[in-house]
Formats: structure tokens, C-alpha cells, sequence
């Protein structure tokens, strides 16, 4: 089967803003379990659900020959990153407030920015460095309320958003000739494996209550990666960028509803700052895209 590209930027919004939203189901869900799970006890059983769904992609899309690929190297950057980074994201929410983990990977999407400009040669113009500029002083805003956020759960935060910036550019670099259910496949089989392997010495006997949320973060997670590649698909890392912010809100109701975590003025505060200037490059793009030239401004 043939895989493309296809420019359609406001598609790859819906998907990747559902993907989000998903995968900010799926944090909560793992912070939860860190109170009384090991890391990769916690991601084993999530993988395998993973796993199956990226099978069942992969058999819709083609069979075991849509793994044929002349770009491991690229699949296998992939999913090193991928499994870095839910580790290190897993290793953050154990150790600090939801919502605090989340504004410190809000500064991923100025990454992405960054990088695309240099690896994938991406033009953007000031007015969208100028919005995540901006955002990311929001970020910086929201660092403030927890006072020992440079622990290591804040270095494991920020250290989140750097590797999945790059996990984005490269999921972008990939969806030119490949297709979900390889990506999806690789990714799943790469954080089985590692967790498989490291698993049976942490492992305690979990309650089915805790199995059932186990296998819940899986499936919430094989449907947000599929929304996410597809994302990927429809636009370029630089237009998506700002949707991670989204995450903030999810992560700040979230918060509030399971432990009662409420932002002060200076998170909500650079909650608006972040949002705005999403909403605002959001808005731009659009505009370029109805215009037969684009012209990055």
C-alpha cells in the first residue's frame, strides 16, 4: 500500500487536538497508578493492549508486508525516542503535580518549531516565532506556584519535551513513504520488549481494579498514537506545535477532579498566555492555507 502526505492542515488539527486529549486520559491514569506500580510494570500491560491495536492497524493497512521498510534507522530512532520519552514522562508525573508536568512539556512546541526549521528545513515566519515566544513565556509563568519543580521530576519533564519534539519531527520525516500501522507497530513492539524485559523484577501483584486502568491506558493510547501519526500526516510539525498546549487545560481539569489540584493566579495566568498564542498560529495557518500562495509569515 502507498502511504503520502497529504496538506491538510486543519484535519491534522482535529487529530492531533484528539490525540491530546486522549493521551492527557492516559497521564492521569499513569500518575495514578505510580502511587503503587513500578514504571515498567505499569507499561508492560499498556504495551501489550498498544500492541494489539497497532496489529489490528497494521492487518487493515496490508499485512506484514506494510513492515517491509527501507528506512530502519528512521523507525528505529522512533521508537528509542518514543520509549525515552514515556519514561521520562512517567518518571515526572510520579514526583509532581499533574498540571506542573504538564506546563513544563508545554515548551516542547517551541522546540518542535526550532528544530523543524533545522532538520526539516521548514520557512516560518515571525509573526508564529513570535506567538510560541510567547507561549513559552506563559510556560515560564507557570513554573513560579511549584517552587521545587527543578527536581527530578522537573528535569525529567523538560527533558520529556525535548525528546518528543524530536519523536514529532521524525514521526513527520516518516509518514512520507510509511504508513500507521508500521509506525504504530515498531513503537509498540519496541516499549513491549524494553518493558517486558525490566517488568518481572519490579513486579507486584496488582488489583483488578488496577489492571483494568492498566489495560484502559492502553487502549486510550494505541487510538491517540493513531490520531497523532494521522495528524502528522495532514500537517507539518511547525502548524501542530501549537496543539500540544491543549494538554495544559486536560491536565489542570484533571488535576482538579481526581486530586483536587487547583491553579493559582500565575498558572492560570500563563494557561491564557499559552492558549492564545496556540489559538492564535492555529488561526494563522488557516488563513494561509485558503490563500493560493502561502507565504510563511
Amino acid at each position: 500500500m502507498s502511504h503520502r502526505q497529504v496538506h491538510r492542515p486543519l484535519a491534522g488539527i482535529a487529530y492531533a487536538a484528539a490525540a491530546m486529549a486522549l493521551m492527557s486520559g492516559q497521564d492521569a491514569i499513569l500518575k495514578w497508578l505510580t502511587g503503587g506500580y513500578a514504571t515498567m510494570q505499569i507499561l508492560v500491560v499498556r504495551a501489550l493492549v498498544v500492541f494489539a491495536i497497532a496489529w489490528f492497524v497494521l492487518q487493515r493497512e496490508g499485512g506484514f508486508r506494510e513492515l517491509a521498510t527501507e528506512r530502519p534507522v528512521g523507525h528505529g530512532i522512533r521508537c528509542v525516542l518514543n520509549v525515552v520519552t514515556v519514561w521520562l514522562f512517567v518518571t515526572a508525573v510520579a514526583r509532581l503535580p499533574l498540571a506542573d508536568v504538564m506546563a513544563i512539556v508545554m515548551a516542547s512546541p517551541l522546540f518542535t518549531l526550532a528544530l523543524s526549521t533545522l532538520i526539516l528545513k521548514e520557512v516560518v515566519g515571525v509573526r508564529r516565532w513570535s506567538a510560541c515566544a510567547v507561549g513559552f513565556v506563559g510556560v515560564l509563568i507557570m513554573l513560579r506556584p511549584t517552587g521545587g519543580a527543578f527536581n527530578l521530576g522537573g528535569a525529567a519533564a523538560i527533558s520529556a519535551a525535548v525528546t518528543y519534539s524530536l519523536m514529532m519531527i521524525q514521526t513527520r520525516r516518516l509518514t512520507a513513504t510509511e504508513g500507521n500501522g508500521a509506525l504504530m507497530f515498531y513503537a509498540a513492539a519496541t516499549v513491549l520488549v524494553v518493558s517486558g524485559l525490566t517488568a518481572p523484577a519490579v513486579w507486584v501483584e496488582p488489583a483488578p481494579f488496577d489492571v483494568m486502568l492498566m489495560l484502559a491506558a492502553g487502549l486510550i493510547t494505541g487510538i491517540g498514537h493513531f490520531c497523532f501519526v494521522q495528524g502528522y500526516r495532514f500537517a507539518s510539525p511547525t502548524v501542530l506545535a501549537p496543539i500540544d498546549y491543549t494538554a495544559l487545560l486536560w491536565g489542570v481539569l484533571l488535576g482538579w477532579l481526581i486530586w483536587q489540584e487547583l491553579p493559582d493566579g500565575p498558572t492560570t495566568l500563563g494557561a491564557v498566555i499559552v492558549t492564545c498564542s496556540g489559538l492564535y498560529i492555529i488561526r494563522r495557518e488557516a488563513f494561509l492555507a485558503g490563500r493560493s500562495k502561502a507565504v510563511p509569515t
